[in-house]
This record gives structure tokens, C-alpha cells and sequence, in this order.
């Protein structure tokens, strides 16, 4: 070492006798602080400019010269003036490895280069060669930013260098390398991963690199495989993405590489790149699929695309064609294609056109800093966001100096989120700042003009409409008129009916309001009337409001005849307080509190009428800070028919931790105990929160869990015992059960589930069958579907009921039975058994069909008819449809008040209530009814009854005989109730009186059917026999009828002989159950003008009666 130090100083004289004149006119400058006796160099500076197009610089520190020669710091510039010559064809056959008989240690090196393509920087840190093995750490930065953190272990050993570990770390990719290479041939394997890149609206994940590297100078050959996990463009994944990359690199002369890659969805893409000497990249694509995640909207597009291109990076050009035979957007398919070319001078353009039915085009021409352009659209759908409409128009535009545009679009069919939209037309111009434009939109129109920042405009409003599913805005009239300066805004408007009509709210109001926003300070003024409607019950009615934000002050306030409210918040002072009420028959709620900063406080109390009675809640609610805490506090009802103990209930929120604990709740029904949940307390987070298991017990037996997991989750498992409903509601149903439905329950965010079903039969006495019966119930309840199946069976019959729904809204039930036995009660007692079938149609709850076809057997008593009142027609909460077809197979008998009938019956009743029509034909096969105390046998007779659009009838005709006195008397009523008429004959004949007489002589007439009334009223034909009896016997003959109260009719006869002028006597006699009907008295008058009369009667059941008279005239 000592021989080596020397020697270096021999060189330095040699070094500054010879050469030094001539590097002094290159500025060079040498500074060495060289200790021989230490054998070290404390300092070595060098300073070299222009020598041969280079600019160099070295500064190390401290550089021992022991058996490792170290260098604890070190500096190394240089910069390089030549410029790039196009490099001769060089191929290397061999790399020069061998030992180096020299060991080195280096502590920290800093090396930088730099030339017109850039400066780079190499940091060396803690690396040695010892023995021919290599260790290292090195930093590589550049201008670009570029950082790139690495380390290294290699040993050379003779003609070969073994790559142990080389690891590169960047922002971008991390890679480990080994391999082995020798003069002329060697292999590299490489792992490499692409880190994750996110940017807006594009996602690609970590990308795995397997690579390989052959050497066989002056070739490399490269194989890769590379898998890309996900690469997502907003909301469209075209991930698990497998590629391959094959090439080779003729050192210092040719690069070429080529590759192909493809995913699960088909698409295929597949390049050549000549990187050296050509630079040229050329590409194709296959079933690239573009839909409406790929463009972040919310309406149906999708289409596959398939194309090619090309960057040339020594013209400095790319090129990029695109075609698709089926683009779908909306209900359309198109073919089209976009062509796209470009040169990094500035200079390019861009051309599309998608046609079938209709189309759209354009294209775009870029000359350096000025674009121009035009574009056509004639029935095409476009979709933008939540927005999607057929467009017809065109327009153009350029860009130079100041931006230019003419462009004229209607909008047909077009939809805004579940809003349907009317045809919109518009006019636009725009000129440098200046703005002018008109819309259309249906009957309503705007007009907005001027510069961006100084705009005025107004809108008119004619029956504006966003119709909606099941939700929709409207406004009938109304006008807006703004301008805009600056920061400033001014706008005032009046709203003529604006109605919301949201699912089972509906709100109409009518609105006039003033705005003025200059810099930061805003006033608004406004007010109107408002009506809120719930499920068709009102809410608010004729609510007049106002409100007023004037000074950083708003205040709201609003009335009607049951309900107010009333808001005052100060802005700046961030408080306030406010109250409300609405007091309805059905429900009602008040709420009152104040603000203070972001802190709430507030009382409510609210009621909801249920079985007549008022359900009522009382609670109140406190935010601080983070904190909110809602108590409702423990209440009790005591109804007639409905009680319950409400024991409370407590929920606090702090950040995101929650906890609620209910108090439990006790529920009767007619002084019965019905249900109780018992308490329970639940803890967690606004994200993952869970109550203790809950305990059902009465007429549901059972646990329910409730949890929240980013949706609210209930589970409950159970019985319903149907034995001890009954006692509850038995009487209200007029049946009993007895047995258990067995219940699981689901809900887990939007998902629904009750399914319930009995194992063992569940008995049922209902007072509308004549025998109890067994049954099996079934049902299913989920989000979107119900279904409910009932079987019941008799001794001798079934009853099949199925029903089922879609929406909730629209159902359909479906039943069939045989041998139903069917009482009824109340006026009309029957015991029929019926066969059939039928169905109920329910539409949207505000239609109901009803189709029956039924075959009725049996017996029914007829106690007395309900008698026809006079009342309003009212008008049904539904509309009730009927299509009901009846008839008997073997006939029904008829138990009357005047006898028995055995009848058959055929007839329909159709169309709607209250007041359908019907037409039923009723057959009396035979019977016996008796009328006055005397029996009539029936002969085949009919009823007809008819009710039609403008036609009311009801026609019978009724056929008996009876016997009285060796005589055959044969009746026909016939007729209607209001004109009724009779025809009788006997054998042997008799004359019509007689007749007449011997029907109604034997008693009273009691009945439903008109017979008897129509014999009474007979009577009234009887003058001539009375003038007969008169005439004969030379008495006084009084003939009439009598109906009582109970509803008999029956006939009179009286008869009265005068004894000469001042005494009578008379007789009567009657067909009616009455005794005083029947007696004989007298009767005497005084003489002259004094009215004064005595008379006495002795009824047929032996009791008197007296009577005195006296009347008398008086002159005032």
C-alpha cells in the first residue's frame, strides 16, 4: 500500500510538469490533503470543466487506504455538453465480468448527471465489495419526481455474476430480481407489482408481474405474465384481467415487445411495440363493453366495441378507430363508429356517427389553440346523470379567440329520475360571455340574456307536471322572474297551486316569495296556503303560513282552524325557539322547545284514536353536542274495550354509540289480558346495534331480536294461540277457535318474511255454519308477495279459500266448496247446504269484484221481513262490483208465518252496490199456508223479480185451493204489491160473495206472502151485500176490516135495529182474535135539542162497558 501511495505521487509530479498547463485552461483545479504517514486522504477536490463536452467535479472525504480501501463521503458531478449523434450499430458479444482484486467500502456517495435530456441523481449508501460479493443500498431520484429506493447482493466469481437480491421500490411498482449472468449468456427472473392507483372515477388494483429474462448476447429475450385483479372505471369493473408479454432487446440497437390480454367479460386487446429504433405502438381491441356503470349513470346503456390504432412517438401522431354494431341505449340499438387522430404539434380531429332510427353525429376539428365543430341528433336517445330523453336538433361551435354557439334541441320522452318529462325545445346562443337563450317545457317557458355575470330572465309556468311512479309535482300557473350581477341575486315569483303527491302524501299549496342575495347578505320573504293530506285523511287544512329572513333573523309562522306553527331562529346568535300543534279527531301532535348554538331541547306529546279510543304518547328530545338523548315517558289508556301500559322508553346517542332501553308494554282487550313485551335493553353503534331478546307472551308467545347491521334485522319465532284470541274477539266474530298457528318472522333491511301454518287442526264454531268444522291455515308474507290458503272440512263438506297478492294493493281470492251447511239468523233463520264457487278481484283498495256461481238446498224460517227505510243513499268507500248466480238443485223449503212452502230458485245479481240489479225467479212447488183460520194448498206458482238499468218489477202469481162446507174453492193472486188482484171459483159454484165469506169467516190473516191482505181488501166489494140484508131484515149492515197492531187483518160485520126514534140495539161479530171485536149493547138518545146520549156494551169475553154523553153548543 505504501509502494501505491508513492507511486500516486510520482504520477502527480508527472502529472503537473506535463499535462497541467494545458488543463489550467480548462479551469481545473486539484486540491488532494494527502497523510502519507496515516496513509489517508483527507480531502480530494477535482475540478474539471469543458474536457471533451464534460463538466466534472469529485469531492471525497476521508479515504483510507488500509487492506479495504474506504470512503466515508464522497460527491461526484458531471454534466455533459455533447449533443445526442444518432448512435452506430453496436453489438456487444460478451460483457467483460471478471474478479476485482480490489476491496471497497463506501459510506455515502452522491452522484449526479445531467445533459439536455434531464439531470439525475444516485444516492449510495453503506455499500462494499469485498472478496468479489457486492452489497448495497442506492436512492435514484429525478426532476420528473421520480423516486426509486433499492438495494443489491451479487457476487462475481470468475466469468460470472450472481444476482442475489435486487429490490426496487417506487411510488409506482416494487420489484425482486435475481438471476445469473455470464459473458454471453445468463437468465433474470423478476417479480413485480404495480401498486394500486386511485384516482376520481378510476380504480386499478395491485397488478402482479411474473417476468423472465434469457440472455444470449446480443439478444435478451423476455416472457411475462401479468393478472390485474380489478380495474374499475367508476362503477364498471373490467377486472381479473390476465396478460402476457413476449419480446426481445438487441442491446444498445433493437427493442420490440408484443402482448395480449383478456378477462372474464370477453374483451380482448393485443399490441406490437417497436421501442427501438421504430417507436411505434400499435394496438387492437376486441368486445370492450361501455355501459352505464362505465359512465356513472343511472339509466340502461350498454354496447360492445371493437376497434384499432396507433401512436407513433417519432411523428409525434396517434390514431384510434372504434366501431359497435350494438349500441343499446335505452330501447334503441345503434351501429356506429368514432374516429380519432391526433398530432403532438396540436393539430387533430374527432368524428362519430350512430344511426338506426334515428341518429347522431358530429365532429370536431383542433387546429393548435382553435377547435371548431358541429353536431346533429334526430330521434336519439341521450343519457346524462339521472337524465334521459330522445334529442332531435343540431348545432355548432368554435373556439379561437372567444367561444362561439348556435344550437337548436327538442327533447321528447324524456325522463328525470322516476320523473317523465314533457317535450322540452330549446334556442341557445352564446357569444364570447354573452348568453341568450329560450325553453320550452310543455305549456311553460323561460328566457334567460346577457353576460355570465350580469344575466336577467324569467320563467312562465302552465301546467307544469313531473309525473312520477307513484309520486308526482305539479304547478298549474305561476311566474319567476331573476336576475343575476355579479354575487348579487334578485328573484320574486308567485306559485299557483304547486301540489307534491308523493306515495300517501299529498300537498297543494300556493306560494308567493321575494329573494335578494347581495354579497353575503340574504333576505327572503314568502307566504302562502297550505292543505296536507295522509292516506286520504287531512292533515293540514287551509294552513296559512309566512316566513321572513330579514337581518339574519327567520321567522315562520302558520295557522288554521286545528293546528300552528310557529318558528323564530336568529342566525347570528345561532338560537331560537318554535312550537307546533295539530289536533285532529284521529290523531294530533304538539311539539315545542328552543335552540341554543347546535343544542335542541324539546317537549312533544302526540294521540292516534284506535278502537275509539286515544293511544297517547309523551316524551321529549335533547341534542348536545354530540349527544342526543329521546325519552318517552310511561303511559296508561283504560278504555271501554281497549287498555294498555305503555312503561317507556329511552334511547342516547353519542357520536355513534348507541343504547336504547325499553321499559316493556302490556296490552288488553275487554278487560282481557292480551299482550305482553317484556323489557328489554339494547347497545351498539348507528352501524352495528342489537337489543337483548325480547319476550312475547298472551295471545303470541314468542322471542323477538332485534338488530341493526347496516340495515334494521327482526327475527321472532312463536305460537298465536287462536284459542285465547277468541275470548278476546270471539263475540266480534261470532266464532270461537281452538287451537295455535305456529309463526317464524323475518325482516333483514328490505327483505320480509312471515310465514305461519298450523300442524295440528285448529276447530272453529261459528254461529254462520250449523256445525263446527276443522281447518288448516297457510301464510306467507313477504315484501312484495302475500298468499294465505284456508281448508276447512264438515261431516259431509269442504271449504278451499286461496289468496294472493303482488303489490298489497291488488289481490285476488279464489274459493270453492261443497256441502257448506250455512245458517243464518236474525229475522231470516236458514240451515242450507251450498255448493260452488267463486272469486274477489281487489283492486288498489278502491275496487272490489265479486263472482259467485253457487247451487243452495236446505230449510229457511222466515220470521218476519225487514221493513224497507227511507235513507240516504251513501256513497261506499269502495266501489263493489257483483256478478252472482244462484239456483236451487233440490229445492228449498219455507217456513212462514201463514205456513210451509217447498220452493225453487234461479236468478242473478249483478253490477254495483249499493244498488245493483237482479232478476230471480222463484218457483213455489207446493205447500200449505193457512189465511182467517183456513187452509190453502199451493199449486205450482212463481215469483219474478226484476231490477234493471230503468226497470223495477216484482209480478207473482199464486195458486191455492181449500175446502169449506163440501165446497172446492180455487184462489189466483196475481199481480204486483202495489196492484195486486185475486180470481176465485168453487165447485159447486157459488156466487163471488159467498165465496168471499166463507174464505175470511174462519180468522185472522197472519203472514208474508199478500194472500190474506188481498182477500181483506175483497171486502170492500161487499155493497151489495149489505144493501141485501138491509133490505131483507130491515137493519143497519156496517161490513169493514181491521189490522192491528201485530200486523192481522181480519173482517167486521155489524148490525144495528132501531126501536123506535130514541133506542137501539146492535150486534157485532169479527174474523180477529181481539175480544172486545165481538159483543152486542144498546143505545139511548134523549128528545128535543138536548144532546145527551147512554149507551153499554158486553163483550164476548163477558166484560161491560158504560158510556154517557153529553154535548152542547155555547155563543160567546
Amino acid at each position: 500500500m505504501r509502494f501505491f501511495l508513492t507511486f500516486l505521487l510520482f504520477l502527480f509530479t508527472l502529472f503537473s510538469l506535463f499535462v497541467y498547463d494545458f488543463l489550467r485552461k480548462k479551469n481545473f483545479y486539484l486540491d488532494l490533503d494527502l497523510d502519507i504517514r496515516t496513509r489517508t486522504v483527507k480531502e480530494l477536490i477535482l475540478n474539471l470543466e469543458r474536457f471533451f463536452g464534460l463538466n466534472l467535479y469529485l469531492n471525497f472525504k476521508d479515504i483510507k487506504f488500509e487492506k479495504i480501501i474506504k470512503i466515508e463521503k464522497g460527491k461526484v458531478v458531471v454534466v455533459s455538453f455533447k449533443k445526442r449523434k444518432k448512435k452506430k450499430k453496436f453489438l456487444l458479444k460478451n460483457i467483460p465480468i471478471r474478479e476485482i482484486p480490489i476491496n471497497l467500502k463506501i459510506g455515502h456517495l452522491d452522484v449526479w448527471t445531467g445533459n439536455e435530456g434531464g439531470v439525475n441523481r444516485v444516492i449510495v449508501k453503506d455499500a462494499s465489495l469485498i472478496n468479489n460479493e457486492l452489497e448495497g443500498e442506492f436512492l435514484y431520484t429525478n426532476l420528473r419526481s421520480f423516486t426509486l429506493n433499492g438495494s443489491i447482493k451479487a457476487k462475481i466469481q470468475r466469468d460470472t455474476l450472481t444476482l442475489k437480491d435486487l429490490l426496487l421500490d417506487s411510488e409506482y411498482f416494487s420489484a425482486k430480481t435475481k438471476g445469473e449472468i455470464k459473458r454471453n449468456t445468463g437468465e433474470i427472473l423478476a417479480e413485480v407489482e404495480i401498486k394500486e392507483i386511485r384516482k376520481e372515477n378510476f380504480t386499478l388494483s395491485g397488478t402482479k408481474i411474473n417476468a423472465k429474462g434469457t440472455i444470449n448476447l446480443p439478444v435478451l429475450d423476455i416472457n411475462a405474465k401479468a393478472f390485474v385483479k380489478d380495474l374499475i372505471v367508476r362503477n364498471k369493473n373490467y377486472g381479473s384481467i390476465e396478460g402476457i408479454v413476449k419480446g426481445n432487446y438487441e442491446l444498445f440497437d433493437k427493442l420490440f415487445l408484443k402482448g395480449e390480454a383478456v378477462n372474464p367479460e370477453g374483451t380482448k386487446i393485443k399490441f406490437t411495440y417497436d421501442v427501438i429504433p421504430e417507436g411505434l405502438l400499435t394496438f387492437s381491441f376486441e368486445n370492450l363493453v361501455v355501459d352505464k356503470n362505465t359512465l356513472g349513470i343511472n339509466r340502461e346503456i350498454r354496447g360492445e366495441f371493437h376497434g384499432n390504432g396507433k401512436v407513433d412517438f417519432k411523428k409525434m401522431f396517434v390514431k384510434v378507430n372504434a366501431f359497435t354494431e350494438n349500441l343499446e341505449v335505452i330501447d334503441k340499438k345503434f351501429k356506429g363508429d368514432v374516429l380519432f387522430s391526433y398530432n403532438f404539434s396540436g393539430n387533430g380531429s374527432l368524428n362519430f356517427e350512430f344511426k338506426n332510427s334515428g341518429y347522431a353525429k358530429g365532429n370536431l376539428i383542433i387546429n393548435k389553440n382553435k377547435l371548431e365543430g358541429e353536431f346533429s341528433f334526430n330521434d336519439f336517445p341521450v343519457v346524462f346523470q339521472d337524465f334521459n330523453a330522445y334529442l332531435s336538433g343540431e348545432g355548432k361551435f368554435k373556439k379561437g379567440k372567444i367561444f362561439e354557439m348556435e344550437a337548436k334541441i327538442f327533447a321528447n320522452n324524456g325522463q328525470f329520475r322516476d320523473f317523465s318529462l314533457q317535450r322540452i325545445s330549446s334556442d341557445v346562443k352564446i357569444r364570447d360571455k354573452e348568453i341568450e337563450a329560450l325553453v320550452y317545457y310543455g305549456n311553460s317557458f323561460g328566457f334567460v340574456k346577457g353576460k355570465f355575470d350580469n344575466l336577467k330572465g324569467f320563467i312562465q309556468l302552465n301546467n307544469f307536471s313531473l309525473e312520477g311512479k307513484e309520486k308526482s309535482i305539479k304547478i298549474s300557473h305561476g311566474s319567476i322572474e331573476f336576475s343575476i350581477q355579479g354575487k348579487s341575486i334578485n328573484s320574486k315569483g308567485k306559485l299557483g297551486d304547486l301540489a307534491l303527491n308523493l306515495s300517501n302524501i299529498y300537498a297543494k299549496t300556493e306560494l308567493e316569495f321575494n329573494f335578494n342575495k347581495k354579497n353575503e347578505k340574504i333576505t327572503l320573504e314568502g307566504n302562502g296556503i297550505l292543505n296536507v293530506r295522509f292516506k286520504e285523511k287531512s292533515v293540514l287544512e287551509n294552513f296559512k303560513y309566512s316566513l321572513l329572513l330579514l337581518d339574519n333573523n327567520l321567522r315562520i309562522f302558520g295557522a288554521s282552524k286545528d293546528s300552528i306553527l310557529r318558528v323564530v331562529y336568529y342566525i347570528s346568535g345561532r338560537s331560537g325557539e318554535f312550537y307546533g300543534k295539530i289536533d285532529k279527531k284521529e290523531f294530533g301532535i304538539s311539539l315545542n322547545g328552543e335552540i341554543k348554538n347546535k343544542d335542541v331541547k324539546a317537549n312533544f306529546e302526540a294521540f292516534y284514536a284506535l278502537l275509539r279510543e286515544k293511544i297517547k304518547i309523551k316524551g321529549k328530545i335533547e341534542t348536545k353536542e354530540d349527544q342526543v338523548k329521546i325519552s318517552l315517558f310511561p303511559t296508561q289508556l283504560r278504555g271501554k274495550r281497549f287498555n294498555y301500559r305503555f312503561n317507556g322508553l329511552n334511547v342516547f346517542l353519542e357520536k355513534e354509540n348507541l343504547s336504547v332501553e325499553f321499559k316493556g308494554l302490556d296490552v288488553s282487550l275487554l278487560d282481557k289480558k292480551l299482550l305482553s313485551i317484556s323489557p328489554s335493553k339494547g347497545v351498539g353503534t348507528t352501524k352495528n346495534f342489537s337489543f337483548e331478546p325480547v319476550k312475547i307472551t298472551g295471545v303470541l308467545n314468542g322471542v323477538l331480536n332485534i338488530a341493526y347491521k347496516g340495515n334494521l334485522y327482526l327475527k321472532s319465532s312463536g305460537t298465536l294461540n287462536l284459542t285465547l284470541l277468541s275470548k278476546h274477539i270471539g263475540s266480534l266474530m261470532k266464532s270461537q277457535m281452538f287451537g295455535k298457528l305456529d309463526y317464524e318472522f323475518v325482516f333483514d333491511g328490505n327483505e320480509l318474511k312471515f310465514l305461519a301454518r298450523n300442524d295440528e287442526p285448529v276447530r272453529i264454531n261459528s254461529l254462520y255454519f250449523y256445525e263446527p268444522f276443522g281447518s288448516a291455515m297457510n301464510l306467507e308474507l313477504r315484501k312484495d308477495f302475500f298468499a294465505f290458503a284456508l281448508t276447512g272440512w264438515f261431516r259431509e263438506g269442504f271449504l278451499n279459500a286461496y289468496a294472493i297478492s303482488k303489490n298489497f294493493r291488488d289481490f285476488e281470492v279464489e274459493f270453492v266448496y261443497k256441502n257448506l251447511p250455512v245458517k243464518l239468523k236474525d229475522g231470516i233463520r236458514a240451515r242450507i247446504e251450498a255448493d260452488g264457487k267463486g272469486k274477489v278481484v281487489v283492486k288498489n283498495f278502491k275496487e272490489i269484484f265479486l263472482t259467485l256461481d253457487t247451487l243452495l238446498d236446505g230449510y229457511v224460517k222466515v220470521k218476519k221481513l225487514p221493513e224497507k227505510k227511507e235513507e240516504e243513499k251513501k256513497t261506499l268507500p269502495v266501489e263493489i262490483t257483483l256478478d252472482i248466480n244462484f239456483k236451487t238443485e233440490n229445492g228449498l223449503i219455507v217456513k212462514l208465518p201463514e205456513g210451509r212452502v217447498y220452493t225453487a230458485l234461479n236468478g242473478r245479481i249483478y253490477g254495483k252496490l249499493p244498488e245493483p240489479y237482479y232478476e230471480i225467479d222463484v218457483v213455489l212447488k207446493s205447500g200449505r199456508l193457512e189465511y182467517f183460520g183456513r187452509k190453502f194448498f199451493v199449486k205450482r206458482s212463481t215469483v219474478k223479480l226484476l231490477k234493471e238499468k230503468d226497470k223495477e218489477l216484482t209480478e207473482f202469481d199464486f195458486y191455492l185451493n181449500t175446502v169449506s162446507d163440501g165446497y172446492k174453492i180455487f184462489l189466483l193472486v196475481h199481480g204486483t204489491p202495489e196492484n195486486p188482484s185475486v180470481y176465485y171459483f168453487s165447485e159447486p159454484p157459488l156466487s163471488r160473495e159467498q165465496i168471499l165469506f166463507k174464505l175470511i169467516s174462519g180468522g185472522v190473516n197472519e203472514g208474508i206472502l199478500p194472500v190474506g191482505t188481498v182477500l181483506a181488501n175483497e171486502l170492500k166489494a161487499l155493497g151489495y151485500v149489505k144493501g141485501t140484508i138491509e133490505r131483507l131484515f130491515d137493519v143497519n149492515v156496517e161490513i169493514g176490516i181491521k189490522t192491528s197492531s201485530t200486523g192481522e187483518v181480519g173482517a167486521l160485520v155489524k148490525l144495528k135495529k132501531k126501536l123506535g126514534s130514541y133506542f137501539s140495539l146492535y150486534y157485532q161479530t169479527a174474523s180477529t182474535k181481539d175480544k172486545k171485536d165481538t159483543f152486542w149493547g144498546a143505545e139511548v138518545r134523549s128528545p128535543g135539542s138536548l144532546d145527551l146520549g147512554f149507551s153499554f156494551n158486553v163483550y164476548s169475553d163477558n166484560t161491560r162497558e158504560y158510556k154517557l154523553r153529553y154535548v152542547r153548543e155555547f155563543d160567546f
